[in-house]
């Protein structure tokens, strides 16, 4: 495969590496000059039609999708029996592989990790699409620290009734959702299990069920048993993340998060808050563990001598403060008490996207608090406002309650590299490494070479969001003109090349013919005639003579007097014909002499004679 050329457009570079359908290239898209990823089907499956038609269905499923945390699809295809997809090339690592250099990661690290994967994943799930073969082998990480969900090739449509088992076991058996690992039917819910799965793995380094076992007994241990404690694992886990992964991958679909985007505010506020989204199996969880208070007494007040002297009667005096002060205090919790427990119910209002203090009156109308969670750049949301709030809109709340809201930061500012007078290819990888989104548009240039970059917009070094587009302006040369065509017969292969491209023509289609009248090499025929207009950049067709050529014929040079008057002179006879211009005799001769001498020439051509730079005879051969 390494130097083909799929489509007649994508020049395969080199081997990525390949699963259990396809292999993957490294590939040049030769017509917009960049680098992308090939997935080209394995040849025992290009002639089954329902691995042909899954393989292009992963087309049909990610082309519909475009979001910064999936890898997009650019193109599909078929070429010499290979059916091919062509993707975004990312370039990086998968999750496993920076799993087995660094298992455990930080609490901060696997967390950030898996909110780009919900992000991914949500979009996905938005448009009916669920990905199905969640594991970190399919998961990319750039040398930015994005993430991008890639393979979508066990991706169906959610209204679309299908089971997990065809031919084969799809997916990775330890990263099985148990309806998957039982063949049912699947949904959303699938995806969330593997997800909690792969945060497992992150937060510990190993796999939930592994040991090396068989893969039917790893999917029955995805059905009957429960991990090892991962904080029994890992006792740095916060107990709330470790009650995140809990309900990700409970048993019973109907026990885990209702869809990802509530996983991922769970994420959030695992770090911050004790609150969770209601679960049978999780409920609203107190982080917290609190101690019940007792009655302070006098006794417990005195210090060492009052313990030294305990087993005297406490003067009447001491007593009745100590009753009072008891009575304060039990009168002081029942009103407390009341207080809480009766206070009244409200509904919680929608309080995101609000500016932060617009959202602090709005909650104290409703008799609730604010509290603020976590702040992050955030590429949608402007500085200062709600992010997100829990409990979420809608929830019925006793008042005096806190709202825990994350405010953005606004958009990460990032320096906008300069890549003016750059190469295409090198400035979108600049630009692509910094978090930037390159869009591209030609135009003709008489000053910039082809390919290289005119202009951007922003401009380098200016600071702008992350993610945002950058457009550059890319030379396409000189804008192409009529002009004349030059004469090619007569020339060689590699000198008609070289004077084509002088005049910004392309060298088109070359064909050979047997010819008696040209040399081996030499051009016949150009389908464009000499000194008709052309427009540069045009392909021009040439045919090329494979011989033998003319055969040599002998001319006899004879009278050639030098004259008296001369002591001594220079005689040179020129040959030219289908070989070309040449030498074919120099000598010097003294005055009187007569010369004469046989020359070889091929095809027409002429032969002269000068004698002392002068010509003296002229003859031309048919």
């Amino acid at each position: 495969m390494i130097g083909k050329r799929m489509g007649n457009r994508y020049e395969v570079l080199e081997r990525l590496g390949g699963g259990g359908m396809a292999l993957v290239y490294k590939a040049k898209d030769n017509l917009l000059n960049r680098i992308v990823t090939i997935k080209v089907l394995r040849d025992e499956y290009a002639d089954d039609e329902e691995f042909v038609r899954r393989f292009r269905q992963e087309a049909q499923a990610v082309a519909s999708l475009s979001h910064p945390n999936i890898v997009n699809i650019h193109d599909v295809g078929y070429c010499e029996g290979s059916h091919y997809l062509v993707m975004e090339y990312v370039e990086g690592q998968n999750l496993k592989e920076i799993i087995k250099l660094k298992a455990p990661f930080s609490i901060e690290e696997a967390i950030e990790i898996t909110k780009q994967i919900c992000d991914g994943l949500e979009h996905a799930h938005d448009n009916k699409i669920i990905h199905r073969d969640i594991k970190p082998h399919n998961i990319l990480i750039t040398k930015g620290g994005k993430v991008k969900v890639a393979d979508f090739g066990l991706a169906r449509a959610v209204t679309t009734a299908t089971v997990t088992h065809t031919k084969t076991v799809l997916g990775s058996v330890h990263y099985f959702s148990p309806e998957q690992a039982k063949g049912e039917i699947t949904d959303e819910k699938s995806d969330i299990y593997s997800l909690g799965v792969v945060l497992y793995e992150m937060l510990t380094g190993q796999v939930p069920f592994g040991g090396g076992e068989s893969p039917i007994s790893v999917a029955l241990k995805h059905i009957k048993s429960e991990p090892e404690s991962l904080r029994k694992l890992n006792p740095v886990v916060p107990l709330g993340l470790e009650a995140v992964v809990k309900r990700a991958m409970a048993k019973d679909a109907n026990r885990r998060y209702e869809n990802i985007s509530q996983m991922k505010q769970d994420l959030i506020l695992s770090l911050t808050r004790r609150y969770f989204h209601d679960n049978d199996s999780v409920g609203q969880m107190d982080l917290e563990k609190t101690k019940e208070m007792e009655p302070v007494t006098m006794s417990e007040t005195k210090g060492e001598q009052g313990r030294k002297k305990n087993n005297k009667k406490v003067r009447p005096i001491a007593a009745i403060i100590g009753a009072v002060m008891l009575i304060s205090l039990v009168i002081l919790g029942l009103s407390v008490f009341r207080s809480l427990w009766f206070l009244e119910e409200v509904e919680v209002p929608d309080v995101e996207g609000m500016a932060q203090f617009e959202a602090y009156q709005k909650l104290r109308e409703f008799g609730l608090e604010m509290e603020i969670g976590r702040r992050w750049h955030d590429p949608q949301v402007p500085k200062d406002r709600i992010i997100s709030q829990s409990p979420r809109a809608g929830t019925i709340v006793k008042q005096k309650r806190s709202i825990v809201v994350d405010v953005s930061e606004g958009p990460e500012l990032k320096t906008v590299p300069d890549v003016q007078g750059h190469a295409r290819l090198e400035a979108e990888i600049a630009l692509q490494n910094e978090g930037f989104n390159p869009q591209v548009e030609l135009e003709f240039s008489n000053l910039i070479p082809q390919g290289q970059v005119i202009r951007q917009l922003p401009r380098g070094n200016a600071e702008e969001p992350r993610g945002s587009t950058i457009l550059l302006t890319v030379s396409r040369g000189a804008e192409p003109r009529y002009i004349k065509m030059p004469n090619l017969v007569g020339q060689t292969l590699e000198d008609a090349r070289d004077i084509l491209l002088e005049n910004w023509l392309e060298l088109g289609f070359v064909t050979y013919e047997i010819s008696r009248e040209f040399f081996e090499g030499i051009v016949i025929r150009q389908d464009a005639d000499p000194q008709s207009d052309i427009l540069q950049g045009e392909p021009v067709n040439l045919v090329i003579s494979s011989g033998p050529g003319p055969a040599a014929r002998t001319a006899k040079i004879d009278k050639i007097s030098i004259p008296m008057d001369k002591v001594e002179a220079v005689v040179r006879i020129i040959v030219k014909d289908a070989k070309g211009e040449r030498v074919a005799y120099e000598a010097v001769h003294r005055g009187g002499e007569q010369l004469e001498r046989r020359v070889e020439f091929y095809g027409s051509g002429s032969i002269q004679v000068y004698v002392d730079g002068q010509i003296v005879k002229d003859w031309q051969y048919p």
